[in-house]
């Protein structure tokens, strides 16, 4: 290979310290750099930059310094290698890279630490120790035009021509700060007449002495001496105000200058005349670009001030954000963004029809601010009458109403939509009664979501709506965390925790003449509350409450069983509160007690003898399980960190069992006789549940059971056995002496230990939207009904997130039913894959399997994505005989092209010949084809060419998209009987209820809309709609018709 010699004299003006030596590199070894800003770079001047990509007009200068990588080379850490004099070497874009103004190259041993700035106009010098940057008397020009943005680059890793087999990355840091100024009118009115004319940014220094350490990156005390004050002169011209936040026009993206003191802006304008008002011209103001807490302007900073002109007052709004938002969205102001408390305020009183509101900070908001209350009740009715929607954007700020009495809220229009959402909400009154220190929403509907209230609500708002979605509610007082008034309202709540000192919800008819029903929804509600039920009801006129999924009350301490009290004042009215999908019991029908390892034993004594349900509520702590002191009149709360060692067994004579880890490492967790609840526990050992026999109840809801070989084993016991929202892991098995064991929204998950995975079911079983997840790694995998004469039944199961009926891993002696359908799994194969299909046509085709007493079950939707595709049953040799049922699920992308085949017998569609040889068999029925070309000679349609016998069927078949081509090739393959779904039916099969469209068919002779050719007896139900028919051959065209039959045989 060429070598290139040069010395580092060749290099240019070296510091008087580098050292002289020749050596050799290989060719085409050149430096290449990839610069990219650490933020967003701008500037008006040598190219602006979005993102991170640097300009490509602009140069930089570099340092580069021997690094002694690997060790052993003879170069000196920190010589120097690149440099000019005291500056760097300018590198150029060269393409896709930057290199030296003339080129550089590696060295052929040793590493190199690359230093940059930019621009390369500036002389800048860099010391390697401490990685130092420095310039004195830094001038940063003043004119907007001409303004450049400053960056630094930290002193990269080491690099040698080995480890730099692309480009070397310089990363830039911003040095200056970047300030933008928008302007925006308050409302439409001022947006019509404010003329902006000229804008000046006031006594900017403009020069400094700069040295910045990059081990702590650019400091603002790093911008020394600063002195010589010029005004930015940032806009002349005529811009007009407008209701969105603009950009200064001839500012571009703002104005860079050295970091400082804040300084003002002065803004120079027309008011034109409005409804009769003259125009002024040479108005002039001055405002100071404060901060928070007066901060200066730091480096890397991106300031963004907005100047907000209304007919009132002209209010300036500040942010800051780091250099890298390219739109500043986060803080842009836009019509409806929020700074001031006095802008809230004004916004959620305007008379508009629509009021939306998005804070830009936390606001203490003085309730007052908000009008007249209405009749010295305490409520502020916001907008005005003609006022629909009332929006509230919290945007992860804090809304603090401020209030010496009441903070309740509402609308002057009664069938306005109020919505809240995205933050925090409070209010300043610490104590009182419900309606003076709950923050309290009346008299309108209501949209609540991803709001965190840091004290208790309530709704005062009769006969309306409450929407509630992923709302937190903290209160830390012994009150009620949402107080609903008795009247009428129906609210629906998904997503909703409490976590209060005192109560959960209370539906109450408390100053109330006439109280209404209320309508109470929830699901994924969690409560951790000290007193009372997770809701109260106190009301003569009752409630209706429906308890949907998810919800979790074991953290209610007084009740975590019965979701609902009926006050016991109100005890008579029972009957008027209607609970679904939860239980209620009347006020006074619990008692609680605590216990803990010193008393739990004299607490349960104690709570037997009571004639009440007792919960107990037990500290975290390690236990032996005291399962023969419980009694079914007794409820075991377990705090979290509760746990039972060693084995325990399960007789707990109806008692019930909440949020408790049962543990045994070594051996079986649980065996023998279960009989009673448990809620919310863990069960984790070698064996979770094994030899386990059901007695008189049998409920786990929300249990795990961890087992490294058995996850549940119960072996017998004539009682029912219940399992709701459990998950199993290990090996799984139900004896045949249960009566049924039901799983509910379960999951069987693969632990990787146990040499089976799934159930094995002996007795008679229900599942519902229960999951199977198998890994593939055990020796046994299966869902296994092992009695013919049981019942199996499974609504809504899946495995692996497919469909349940898997010919892999689900096993029957008999018959099982599935979503409603009884299927024999010994006669049975299903199909959801494309590729199942193409294997089930292979077994016809190819191994001459007819099927015949055998169901071929479609089990999902199939894309055969316009493969070419074979008919099932070829020729009167190879047909298919028994029944395919499609389950109403999709075939589409069909594509079978046949005119090589011009035999007699040869038919084109997804079946090509099917016969009935046995009763019931040769049947086709619930299959539906979308997109379908079929082009063959003899017999062709999409779903079936030729179907033969009496005891063949059709039934509830439908094609849509059919293209359907049956051309002349001899007398054998002439061309004739095609339909968009069948071709031939013959004399003797019956067609029911089916249907094509949007198809066209040719042929040269007896086509039709749906069937080639049949007996139009036979044929019941069946139509077409837009399929075109049409002759293609040489013959006459007999039979080719626009019916639903073209040939009548």
């Amino acid at each position: 290979m060429k070598k290139i010699f040069f010395s580092l004299l060749a290099i240019g003006a070296i510091a008087s310290c580098a050292k002289t030596e020749d050596f050799f590199v290989e060719e085409n070894s050149e430096i290449k750099l990839a610069p990219v800003a650490a933020l967003q770079t701008k500037a008006n001047y040598l190219g602006a930059v979005d993102g991170t990509v640097y300009p490509v007009a602009e140069n930089f200068d570099v340092y580069a310094y021997y690094k002694n990588v690997p060790a052993g080379q003879t170069f000196t850490d920190g010589q120097v290698f690149l440099t000019a004099g005291n500056s760097g070497v300018e590198f150029v874009n060269k393409g896709n890279y930057w290199g030296g103004a003339q080129n550089y190259y590696w060295p052929k041993n040793g590493s190199l630490r690359f230093a940059a700035y930019s621009p390369a106009s500036v002389d800048m010098y860099h010391q390697q120790e401490n990685d130092f940057y420095y310039v004195d008397d830094y001038v940063q020009p003043h004119e907007t035009a001409n303004t450049w943005d400053l960056l630094v680059a930290p002193t990269s890793p080491s690099y040698s021509l080995m480890t730099a087999t692309e480009k070397v990355a310089v990363k830039f840091q911003h040095a200056l700060s970047w300030i933008t100024l928008k302007v925006m009118a308050k409302d439409a009115d001022a947006a019509k007449v404010f003329d902006i004319k000229e804008v000046i940014i006031n006594d900017v220094m403009t020069k400094a002495d700069f040295g910045a350490s990059m081990t702590n990156g650019i400091q603002y005390d790093e911008w020394k001496n600063q002195e010589v004050a010029e005004d930015y002169v940032v806009f002349t011209g005529s811009q007009m105000v407008t209701k969105t936040a603009k950009d200064i026009e001839t500012s571009k993206a703002g104005t860079l200058v050295i970091p400082q003191a804040t300084t003002s802006v002065t803004v120079k304008f027309t008011q034109k005349g409005l409804n009769g008002t003259p125009t002024v011209d040479g108005m002039e103001l001055t405002l100071d670009l404060v901060l928070d807490d007066n901060a200066p302007w730091n480096p890397g900073k991106h300031y963004v001030y907005t100047l907000v002109f209304g007919l009132d007052k002209i209010l300036i709004n500040p942010s800051v954000a780091d250099w890298e938002d390219v739109t500043a969205n986060d803080r842009e102001v836009g019509e409806n963004n929020i700074y001031t408390a006095e802008e809230l305020a004004d916004a959620l009183t305007a008379d508009v029809e629509n009021i939306k509101v998005v804070l830009q900070k936390d606001i203490d908001l003085p309730i007052s601010s908000l009008g007249q209350q209405t009749g010295g009740s305490g409520e502020y009715k916001l907008g005005g009458e003609r006022t629909q929607n009332i929006t509230i954007d919290l945007n992860g700020k804090k809304l603090n109403l401020t209030t010496d009495y009441m903070s309740k809220l509402g609308a002057k229009n009664a069938n306005a939509l109020f919505t809240i959402k995205n933050g925090k909400m409070t209010s300043s009154k610490a104590e009182g009664t419900w309606n003076i220190y709950d923050l309290t929403f009346a008299n309108c509907d209501y949209e609540i979501e991803n709001v965190e209230f840091l004290k208790a609500i309530a709704f005062d708002n009769a006969n309306k709506s409450v929407a509630l979605k992923n709302v937190t509610i903290k209160e830390t007082h012994d009150y009620y965390a949402m107080w609903i008034c008795a009247a009428g309202q129906n609210v629906t709540i998904d997503g909703l925790t409490v976590v209060s000192s005192g109560r959960g919800i209370a539906i109450k008819e408390e100053y109330l003449d006439a109280p209404a029903c209320v309508t109470l929804n929830v699901e994924n509600a969690k409560f951790a509350t000290a007193k009372k039920a997770a809701v109260l009801v106190s009301s003569k006129a009752g409630a209706v409450i429906n308890w949907g999924a998810g919800n979790d009350i074991k953290g209610v301490a007084a009740d975590p069983i019965n979701a609902v009290w009926v006050d016991e004042d109100y005890s008579q009215y029972n009957s008027e509160v209607k609970v679904e999908g939860a239980s209620k019991v009347v006020e006074g029908a619990i008692d609680n007690m605590a216990a803990n390892a010193a008393n739990l034993s004299d607490v349960l004594e104690a709570a037997k003898q009571s004639e009440t349900t007792v919960v107990v509520n037990l500290a975290e702590g390690t236990y032996a399980f005291p399962a023969s002191k419980l009694s079914a009149n007794v409820v075991l709360n377990c705090a979290e960190g509760t746990v039972f060692e060693g084995n325990s067994k399960a007789n707990i004579n109806g008692a019930t069992v909440i949020g408790a880890k049962f543990s045994n490492p070594s051996g079986t967790v649980v065996d023998q006789t279960v009989n009673g609840t448990f809620k919310d526990c863990v069960f984790e050992g070698a064996n979770a549940l094994r030899w386990c026999y059901a007695g008189e109840t049998v409920v786990f809801e929300n249990c795990v059971f961890s087992g490294s070989t058995y996850g549940a084993h119960f072996d017998g016991g004539a009682n029912d056995v219940l399992f709701k929202n459990c998950t199993f892991s290990g090996f799984n098995a139900f004896g045949a002496a249960i009566t049924i064991v039901t799983f509910d929204g379960c999951k069987f998950v693969a632990n990787g230990k146990s040499g089976y995975n799934g159930a094995n079911l002996w007795g008679s079983t229900k599942m519902i939207d229960t999951e199977f997840v198998f890994d593939g790694n055990a020796t046994y995998e299966w869902v296994d009904c092992r009695d013919a004469a049981k019942t199996y039944e499974f609504t809504g199961c899946t495995i692996n997130n497919g469909n349940f009926l898997n010919e892999t891993y689900v096993n029957a002696a008999g018959i099982i039913k599935v979503d409603g359908t009884e299927y024999d799994l010994n006669n049975s194969t299903f199909i959801s894959t494309a590729e199942e299909f193409f294997a089930f046509a292979n077994e016809v085709n190819v191994n001459n399997n007819a099927f015949n007493g055998k169901t071929v079950y479609l089990v999902a939707d199939i894309d055969l994505d316009n493969a070419a595709w074979t008919p099932v049953g070829q020729t009167g040799a190879t047909t298919f005989n028994g029944v395919f049922d499609g389950q109403n699920h999709t075939i589409s992308n069909l594509n079978v092209n046949s005119e090589a085949q011009t035999g007699a017998h040869y038919s084109s569609g997804l079946f090509g010949w099917v016969e009935s040889h046995t009763a019931g068999h040769g049947h086709l029925k619930n299959v539906k084809i979308a997109g379908a070309t079929i082009n063959g000679h003899h017999n062709c349609g999409a779903l079936v060419g030729y179907i033969t016998q009496e005891t063949a069927l059709v039934e509830n078949c439908h094609v849509t998209g059919a293209t359907v081509t049956c051309t002349k090739a001899n007398n054998d393959a002439d061309g004739d009987k095609a339909g968009a779904l069948i071709g031939n039916a013959t004399v003797a099969t019956p067609v029911n209820n089916c249907t094509a469209a949007n198809s066209t068919v040719s042929a040269d002779r007896d086509a039709g809309q749906v069937i080639g050719a049949g007996r139009e007896a036979n044929v019941t139900g069946c139509s077409a709609t837009d399929v075109e028919v049409s002759a293609n051959g040489t013959s006459t065209g007999a039979n080719v018709r626009n019916e639903v039959i073209g040939r009548l045989l």
